[in-house]
């Protein structure tokens, strides 16, 4: 679907939504965006699936609803990076499992958590993404892992390879999707 700045355009029906009267449009704007686009990070995009262990970078309205569909796609450990202390005591709340003020902070746990493994999913939903943020989810994930960058101002988000940003020194082996580790490589179990 295109809106574009237009005042009118076809589109399907099930891509409408009526909206009361008495609700404030800047409040559905933001209703309109924010959840599918951070629900569609996780779900779509990111394609979690039960047992991936998350990293979401960024816990504001997008990240937020990220949150929410990494917890509701059966993610063993949803793990949000935000230095805003209430977002991080919110998060909890949306179905995070660990919150952590630095990216730093936030790799030094996966990578006791996960035996080094790391994490099988980092999604970046920060408002404006810069190289040191990019880094740190490329940190954050293990070698069959896989990062989904959302910028809001790019408008759509990206999935990229941890070898994109680390170049050939990594090794292409794969483990089985979904977070299945098996015993000595990490396992949880």
């Amino acid at each position: 679907m295109l809106g574009s700045f237009a005042e009118r355009a076809v589109i399907s029906q099930y891509s409408v939504v009526k909206v009361p009267p008495a609700t404030d449009l800047l409040t559905a704007a933001l209703f309109s965006c924010g959840i599918p686009t951070g629900w569609g990070t996780a779900v779509i995009a990111g394609d979690v699936e039960p047992g991936d262990v998350v990293v979401i970078f960024g816990a504001g309205g997008i990240g937020m609803n990220a949150v929410q569909g990494a917890a509701y796609s059966g993610a063993a450990e949803v793990i949000v990076v935000d230095p805003v202390r209430m977002k991080r005591d919110t998060a909890k709340k949306f179905g995070a499992t660990r919150t952590f003020a630095t990216a730093a902070e936030a790799i030094t746990e996966i990578t006791k958590l996960s035996g080094e493994v790391m994490a099988d999913k980092a999604l970046v939903t920060v408002g404006e993404v810069t190289s040191e943020v990019a880094l740190a989810a490329q940190s954050a994930v293990g070698r069959s892992g896989e990062v989904v960058i959302t910028a809001p101002r790019a408008g759509c988000p990206t999935r990229r390879s941890p070898n994109c940003f680390r170049g050939p020194s990594r090794s292409g082996r794969r483990r089985p999707r979904g977070g299945r580790r098996t015993a000595g490589a990490g396992s949880r179990s």
